[in-house]
């Protein structure tokens, strides 16, 4: 009996937590989220969305409440927040680094502990570790300094806070907090008195239900009766009127540039558009020596209906590139899709990145271009079945890029192959050496190159490396073709045309069968083609990430793959002293 009204006690002291108390989600302000409860409310910032940007106070500005501030004409915040601890009363400093608009706070009125910080500049939000001096403006405009660090890795840090033992003990709180890939600020303010075990757990709580990726990281802030929120269409939010000396607000207009989305857009060039290939190069600022993703669309812009995708990688080496770029391996050389060699004339549009839902991409120059009219090749060779549509998405086959339509004769013509493997299965040996091989029907196939890896849309995390002398003992087939090509007639039937499988010599590595792929992280070093004017093109948008993978014909073929990076080289950090108390 004891032990169920243990738990019963329990229960209840949930409920009066108001973590039992679902949060009302709203939008106050175009990229802005508001999840608010009796207790707390969190505002969520898309740093993407545009004309939103963040803004910390001046040392001019400070002594405000965060409505107050907020509504400054030197500021015009519609999302405010009171930050870091200062001395009270006295409006003079503030215990961490401050940097607001690009102006430090004089050097006598700031950094009187040594604590984690958080920056803002242009393309660029982070929490930074406490040692780290900050860059100078412009390249951070913004500073507020943190205290505990209460959320890491996407996990609380009870019990084992950083800091003074006040994080322990139950007040009203503020903490501030952000994605792991640094696109979404999170701003929590609780009224009712808490520990930081419990800040951090309400504050996981209101991002999962307002429908926000994982809060990564977050830090306590000033507390007690500083802890304030101001959202423009809803007012003061737990304001108590104490004047605080510094604040982290968020503007949020609708329309206009997102300075600190921390995907600046690729910028390239497409270069041409052929019967063979389609070529030009791409670069993302944010990782200049890094391969990006292209995002090439046929009759039809991104995310227009009637839009036809096909995807590729800017790996290949360029000398062109070497000395405008500062890398040379940025190239890109798309085969040209068997569905757009039909006679007649297609508008070819480039991106570089991963275009998002809403429709901003990062416009690569020389776009559109016109590609055709081609005509389609002649095939030859064995007719291998594609069984089901599980079998095509199996080999992740695009219907546009690698499929040709071809008259009932044609189709007829062939000679009968295998049918198709239920999925690709690829291996290497433990040796060292390079060659991927396509295990198929008996035989190992070498994969020629990498372009034509990535022409069969292979992926290296599906390379399983295999005993060497197991490979060996395998016979050598016929190499893989520089790419595939699906054949579709009038009837429901698709088949890959292939070469014979039979073996062509001994077992072992494959001869003379071409160069080896690389191994489990193939990157092209043939050279692209010139053309195109000197580099220095800019893109027209933010907000893209980086994208690799293979070609697909549906628009869920334009993958994101956000760019992410959580805390590193987490350690413990002791202030020397705290001016004011929570």
């Amino acid at each position: 009996m004891k032990r169920a009204l243990g738990l019963l006690a329990s229960t209840v002291a949930l409920a009066l937590t108001g973590h039992a108390i679902a949060a009302d989600v709203s939008t106050p302000h175009p990229g802005l989220t508001l999840a608010k409860t009796p207790d707390d409310a969190l505002v969520v910032a898309d740093l993407c969305a545009d004309g939103v940007s963040v803004r910390a106070t001046r040392y001019d500005e400070r002594q405000a409440t965060p409505s107050a501030w907020a509504a400054k004409g030197s500021v015009q915040a519609e999302a405010a927040v009171n930050a870091d601890f200062f001395d009270f009363p006295g409006w003079t400093l503030v215990n961490g680094r401050a940097r607001g608009a690009g102006e430090d706070w004089p050097s006598d009125k700031m950094f009187f502990e040594s604590r984690w910080y958080w920056q803002f500049g242009p393309n660029l939000a982070g929490l930074v570790q406490a040692d780290l001096v900050p860059l100078a403006a412009p390249a951070i405009t913004e500073i507020v300094g943190g205290h505990n660090l209460i959320v890491a890795g996407g996990a609380s840090q009870a019990p084992g806070f950083d800091g003074d033992a006040v994080i322990l003990s139950s007040h009203r709180r503020t903490a501030v907090g952000l994605s792991a890939d640094k696109r979404y600020l999170y701003l929590f303010v609780s009224n009712a008195s808490r520990s930081g075990a419990a800040l951090a757990d309400a504050m996981l709580a209101r991002a999962a239900e307002a429908g926000f990726p994982q809060l990564d990281a977050a830090t306590n802030m000033d507390g007690g009766g500083s802890s304030q929120m101001y959202v423009g269409a809803v007012g003061p939010i737990f304001q108590t009127g104490r004047q605080v000396n510094n604040h982290l607000g968020v503007l949020a207009k609708g329309s206009g540039p997102a300075p600190q989305c921390p995907f600046a857009p690729p910028v390239g060039w497409l270069d041409s558009a052929g019967c063979e290939t389609v070529e030009g190069w791409a670069q993302g600022p944010s990782a200049p020596s890094a391969s990006v993703g292209v995002v090439l669309a046929y009759d039809g812009k991104v995310f227009e209906p009637g839009a036809k995708y096909q995807t590729t990688t800017a790996n290949v080496y360029r000398d062109d590139l070497c000395k405008a770029l500062g890398s040379c391996e940025h190239g890109f050389r798309a085969p040209t899709p068997y569905g757009a060699m039909d006679g007649a004339t297609h508008a070819v549009f480039a991106y570089g990145g991963n275009p998002n839902p809403a429709g901003k991409a990062a416009d690569l120059a020389g776009t559109p271009k016109s590609l055709g009219p081609c005509a389609p090749p002649t095939p030859s060779g064995r007719a291998r079945w594609v069984s089901s549509e599980s079998v095509l998405l199996a080999w992740k086959f695009s219907t546009f890029v690698d499929q040709l339509t071809v008259s009932d004769a044609v189709f007829a013509g062939l000679v009968d192959g295998e049918d198709l493997a239920d999925s690709p299965a690829l291996a290497k040996g433990d040796d060292g050496a390079p060659e991927v091989w396509l295990l198929d029907r008996g035989v190992k196939r070498h994969v020629p190159s990498p372009a034509a890896f990535e022409a069969w849309h292979f992926e290296a995390t599906a390379v399983v490396t295999r005993p060497a002398a197991e490979l060996a003992a395998i016979p050598t087939g016929t190499p893989l073709r520089a790419r595939p090509m699906l054949l579709k007639a009038s009837g429901p039937k698709v088949v890959l045309v292939d070469d014979p499988l039979e073996s062509i010599g001994p077992s072992g590595a494959g001869g003379a069968t071409g160069v080896g792929s690389g191994g489990a992280a193939p990157s092209a070093s043939s050279a692209a083609g010139g053309g195109g004017p000197v580099p220095g093109a800019t893109a027209n948008s933010s907000c893209l990430c980086t994208l690799a993978g293979g070609a697909r014909s549906e628009p869920r073929g334009v993958r994101a793959a956000l760019l992410a990076a959580g805390l590193a080289c987490l350690r413990r950090v002791t202030p020397r002293r705290r001016r004011a108390p929570p």
